[in-house]
C-alpha cells in the first residue's frame, strides 16, 4: 500500500513451498505419457482395423483382377463383408463369372468356326477330287468305250449335283442365321402345310415301300409364319425319316395337344441315334456316313432348327438307337390358344 507521497507503507508477502510445484509437474508428465501411450495404442488398433477392412480386401480384389487379366477366369476375391467394399467384391465376382462365360462362348465359337472350315474342306475335297480325276481320264483319252465314258459322265453329274446341293444348303443356312434376313410371316394353317409335305414325300416313300401315316388330333392349327420355310422344315425331317426307315415300315406324322402345348411329331422305325449323339443331332455336318445317306450334306437338320427358332418353335429329338426316332416340333406354352386351334 502506498501513501500520498507514493512510498510503501504496508506489504503482503505470499509464498508456496517448492515441493508442491515439483509434485504437480511430475503428475503432469505421468498423465502426458499415459495419454500418449493410449493414443499410440488406439492408432495401432485403428491401423489394424483399416488394413483388415479396407486395404486388405482392396488388395485381394486387385490381385483377383490381375489373375483375370492374365487369363485365369477361375480367380475369386474371397472377400465377404457387409459394407460397400463387400458389395464391390461381390460385383467383381459376378463380373468374373460373366467374363468366364464370354470366354467359353468365344472358345466354343472359335472351335465351331475351325470345325466348320474343316468340314467344308472335307465335303468339297471329295467331289472335286472325283471330278478332277474323271476329267483327267477323259481328257487324256484313257477311256474310249462309250459305256465307260457314260459311267464317268454319270459319276461327274452325281458329284456336281452333290456340290450344288451343298452350296445351296450353305447359302440357305447362312441366310437363316443372319438376323437381318427377314422371313415373310402370314396367317396360315399348319395342318395344310403338313398335308402338303406328306404329299410331296409320297413318291419317294413309295419307291422304298414306306407308308406315311398322317394323323391330326389337333384339327386346324392357325399360325403366323412363312409357308415355304415351314414346309421346308417339315420336308427335311420327313425326308430323313423315309431315308433311314427300312422297307415296308411306317413313318408316323401326328399333330396333337399335350397339356397347354401344341406338338407336331414325325417318328420312324429306322436306326436311331446313340444317347451320346443326341445333343449334336442339329449341329452342322453332324450326320451318319452310310449308304442310306450318301447324298446328304449334313446341313438339313441345322436348317430345320434355324427355321424353327425363327418361328419360336422348339425342335427336339428322341431316339432309342435301335428302332425308334422321333422329331417333335413343340410350340411355346399356351400356343394352342394363341394360335386358335379349331
Amino acid at each position: 500500500m502506498y501513501d500520498i507521497e507514493g512510498e510503501v507503507v504496508t506489504a503482503l508477502l505470499l509464498h508456496s513451498p517448492v515441493e508442491g510445484i515439483s509434485s504437480a509437474q511430475r503428475d503432469g508428465i505421468v498423465i502426458l505419457i499415459f495419454c500418449i501411450s493410449v493414443a499410440l495404442l488406439l492408432a495401432f488398433l485403428l491401423s489394424i482395423l483399416l488394413v483388415r477392412h479396407f486395404i486388405s480386401p482392396l488388395k485381394k480384389i486387385g490381385l483377383a483382377a490381375e489373375k483375370i487379366m492374365g487369363g485365369d477366369y477361375s480367380a475369386r476375391t474371397e472377400v465377404k463383408q457387409n459394407d460397400e467394399i463387400g458389395f464391390l467384391a461381390e460385383n467383381m465376382v459376378q463380373l468374373f463369372v460373366q467374363l468366364s462365360k464370354v470366354e467359353k462362348e468365344r472358345e466354343k465359337l472359335d472351335q465351331m468356326r475351325q470345325d466348320f472350315v474343316s468340314n467344308i474342306s472335307h465335303e468339297l475335297r471329295t467331289p472335286v477330287t472325283v471330278l478332277k480325276g474323271s476329267l483327267e481320264v477323259l481328257a487324256e483319252g484313257l477311256v474310249t468305250d462309250p459305256d465307260e465314258m457314260q459311267e464317268y459322265f454319270q459319276q461327274m453329274l452325281s458329284e456336281t449335283v452333290h456340290l450344288q446341293r451343298l452350296v445351296n444348303d450353305l447359302l440357305e443356312l447362312s441366310r437363316l442365321q443372319n438376323t437381318n434376313f427377314q422371313i415373310e410371316k402370314v396367317q396360315l394353317n399348319l395342318a395344310e402345310i403338313l398335308q402338303e409335305a406328306v404329299r410331296s414325300m409320297q413318291m419317294v416313300s413309295e419307291q422304298k415301300k414306306i407308308t406315311i401315316q398322317w394323323e391330326s388330333r389337333a384339327g386346324n392349327i392357325r399360325f403366323c409364319g412363312d409357308y415355304g420355310r415351314l414346309r421346308q422344315m417339315f420336308l427335311i425331317v420327313l425326308d430323313n425319316a423315309v431315308k433311314f426307315s427300312p422297307p415296308n415300315q411306317i413313318v408316323s406324322v401326328k399333330s396333337e395337344r399335350r397339356e397347354k402345348q401344341c406338338v407336331i411329331s414325325v417318328s420312324d422305325c429306322g436306326k436311331g441315334f446313340l444317347p451320346e449323339d443326341l445333343p449334336y443331332v442339329f449341329d452342322r455336318f453332324y450326320y451318319e456316313r452310310s449308304e442310306q445317306n450318301k447324298s446328304g450334306s449334313g446341313l438339313g437338320l441345322s436348317i430345320a432348327k434355324e427355321i424353327a427358332e425363327r418361328h419360336q418353335i422348339r425342335i427336339q429329338c428322341e431316339s432309342n438307337a435301335k428302332d425308334f426316332t422321333e422329331f417333335s416340333f413343340v410350340f411355346k406354352e399356351n400356343a394352342c390358344s394363341e394360335m386358335g386351334i379349331n
